[in-house]
């Protein structure tokens, strides 16, 4: 078989396509694709396909409950759980030529580490990791909202300052990020 501009040639030169057209509209086939050994078989071959195609067409399709109502809630807002997220990159301090770009995921990921080392207090749930730790990139500063939890007893005030210094500390490290903004929110109290 050789290929064309048209797709896949049979060794007679008759194009895949044009014997598919055939079987697809149901037409009948000219004298050569009788005659021929080579489209005579790729005929039978694709007649076997399409009747198949056929047959799966024709069969219901049952629609699981609750389906549509998952699709419209996936349109309506894109960014819901398990669609894919649109990457977004934090620009870093340079010091030669080009750019290094650090992607929000990174810095989600230092946040975590950062609020692990404060003692007692513990990300806001008990989710896949980075689920409670958003970041949002700012023309001139970036902005860290993180979701916490604080033992019992504990002053709620000074713990929000440590993960907040943690933060900024563990950032500033790594990476360079000098204006920072860290937002903590106390969602929950643990015994």
């Amino acid at each position: 078989m050789g290929v064309s501009a048209y797709g896949e040639r049979l060794a007679c030169g008759t194009a895949v396509a044009d014997l598919l057209d055939h079987v697809a509209d149901d037409r009948p086939v000219e004298a050569h694709h009788r005659d021929c050994v080579d489209c005579r078989a790729t005929l039978a071959e694709l007649v076997q396909v399409w009747t198949a195609v056929h047959r799966l067409a024709g069969e219901p399709v049952a629609v699981p409950p609750g389906f549509t109502s998952k699709v419209r809630r996936r349109i309506a807002n894109p960014l819901a759980r398990g669609v894919a997220r649109p990457r977004a990159w934090v620009p870093l301090p340079a010091t030669g030529p080009g750019v290094t770009h650090l992607d929000v995921t990174a810095i989600a990921r230092m946040v975590e580490l950062a609020v692990a080392s404060v003692p007692g207090v513990a990300m806001g749930s008990a989710t896949a990791a980075g689920a409670r730790v958003r970041v949002g990139p700012a023309p001139d500063r970036l902005t860290v909202s993180v979701e916490i939890q604080v033992p019992y007893g504990d002053d709620l005030i000074a713990a929000a300052h440590a993960v907040r210094l943690a933060v900024i500390v563990q950032l500033l490290a790594v990476a360079g990020l000098e204006d920072v903004s860290v937002d903590v929110a106390v969602t929950g109290i643990v015994e």
